[in-house]
């Protein structure tokens, strides 16, 4: 489960603001995750400064799929990308789950990228030879993507990234930039106006086919009647 712990009182003014949490996987020979999260907004990330209800539900589908010999969707040295990382919660429990991917890509605006980071040294190695890394990914100006977009990706990931209507379009174009034929896209969100969101559906359903992961397929505690988990592929 995801407990709060504290706010470090031996922080230095940089990183006072944050809060800690840390996440407990189901697997206790997985070492927990250490989480910072910038609640007073004092890192400037936005929405991108919380762990959100998706991003947890999305972790735990992902843990229940890493136990499961059988299972098809990821493959061994899978290349994987997290767009809107924030804070790296989901990516991070996938690198943990998935220690056979070759490639955890975390990404998000330039404003996000020190929270992002912050997590990520703190969990994981960093280094030249890391097998999890962060980029910056601006969905509206994927001219600047760089080696980010440099191939495809075997893996997507994406939770609690429809806030913004007029970010709809340009996100489905990163989704496209970043897929290729036998990419698997794993997505979670949570139903807020769905008046709006359909929008979103709409535009992505031009490219990608997806359908939802029914309850008895998520964590049979982490699920909830208004986060939906899709898987999602690129249409022939």
């Amino acid at each position: 489960m995801l407990m709060f712990v504290s706010e470090d009182p031996t922080a230095h003014m940089a990183t006072e603001s944050l809060t800690t949490r840390e996440y407990v996987f189901e697997d206790d020979k997985i070492a927990p995750l250490t989480m910072h999260e910038d609640p007073v907004g004092t890192w400037a990330c936005g929405i991108g400064n919380t762990i959100w209800d998706a991003g947890l539900v999305l972790s735990k589908y992902i843990e229940k799929l890493s136990s499961q010999p059988d299972q098809t969707i990821v493959k061994p040295e899978a290349r994987v990308i997290e767009l809107g990382s924030g804070t790296g919660l989901v990516g991070l429990v996938f690198a943990k789950c998935f220690t056979d991917a070759e490639r955890v890509v975390l990404t998000d605006k330039a404003a996000c990228l020190p929270l992002l980071r912050k997590n990520v040294k703190e969990n994981v190695e960093t280094g030249p030879e890391s097998r999890v890394v962060t980029e910056e990914l601006d969905w509206e100006r994927l001219d600047l993507g760089g080696s980010v977009l440099a191939g495809q990706y075997d893996v997507i990931l994406l939770s609690d990234c429809l806030w913004h209507p007029p970010l709809y379009e340009p996100l489905v174009k990163a989704l496209s930039a970043v897929a290729g034929p036998s990419t698997m896209v794993l997505m979670a969100y949570e139903k807020r106006n769905f008046d709006e969101e359909l929008a979103f559906f709409k535009l992505f359903s031009q490219k990608f086919a997806f359908k939802d992961v029914k309850a008895e397929e998520q964590d049979e505690r982490w699920q909830s009647e208004d986060i939906y988990v899709f898987k999602a592929w690129l249409k022939n």
